[in-house]
């Protein structure tokens, strides 16, 4: 091959490499992120992602893959890839990189069925004691910092799934022995679109978690710095 082949060669490489959509990661969990019945992405942080990136040369490709295979992609980083809304936590920081806060989640609720009554001044620990229940979770989900670290003090009993946000809710109504946690905007949507849910499940804040969690871009570190920055 001559030296002008080879040249050409590489600058249709680059080229195509530069064109090339990164993939973005998402499940199904609305109102945060979803496929419409067109089959498109939708939702809150797919808006907030397009936006801050329509003024950038970057474009994205969204693929639904559930959030426990999205973390072992990522930590496995044999490929750019990012995955959308992680919550950012010391284990993920070694792992992967993140983007800067794309969304303040509203404060965290205690979700559970309406038998189980909640007291004036709720406590988490109240829950967390509780040898009657158990803290129905998603498999490989962070829940913040402050709630991640009080679970693993206290040695909480939990109940791990992999179904969908409106399903684990689904369980409370039908088993009164779980509780879980959830942003109130995402309660509430769940609740408006399910009258017979919304007669079963009540939630409250609670006091040790005052502020919501911040959401991010989080990827393999073979994602180029130039395309996390851009993210502004």
């Amino acid at each position: 091959m001559n030296l002008l082949a080879l040249t050409l060669l590489l600058l249709t490489f680059n080229a195509s490499a530069k064109d090339e959509a990164m993939t973005v990661m998402y499940y199904e969990r609305p109102p945060l992120y979803f496929t419409d019945i067109d089959g498109k992405p939708r939702g809150k942080m797919v808006d907030l992602l397009n936006a801050k990136l329509s003024s950038t040369k970057y474009k994205v490709k969204y693929k639904v893959i559930p959030p426990k295979r999205q973390f072992l992609r990522i930590e496995a980083n044999q490929e750019p890839i990012c995955g959308l809304g992680w919550f950012k936590n010391d284990a993920r920081e070694k792992t992967g990189k993140f983007s800067i806060s794309l969304l303040k989640d509203k404060p965290l609720v205690i979700v559970t069925h309406k038998d189980i009554p909640f007291k004036n001044d709720q406590s988490v620990k109240d829950f967390f004691f509780r040898t009657d229940l158990k803290f129905l979770k998603k498999d490989g989900f962070s829940y913040g910092k402050e709630l991640d670290e009080l679970e693993k003090k206290y040695k909480v009993q939990t109940h791990l799934v992999t179904v969908s946000t409106e399903n684990m809710v689904r369980m409370l109504m039908l088993r009164k022995k779980y509780y879980l946690f959830l942003d109130v905007d995402e309660i509430d949507y769940i609740l408006a679109k399910d009258p017979e849910l919304k007669k079963a499940i009540h939630y409250t804040r609670f006091n040790e978690t005052p502020d919501g969690n911040h959401r991010y871009l989080y990827c393999t570190k073979k994602v180029p710095d130039e395309f996390i920055k851009s993210i502004k």
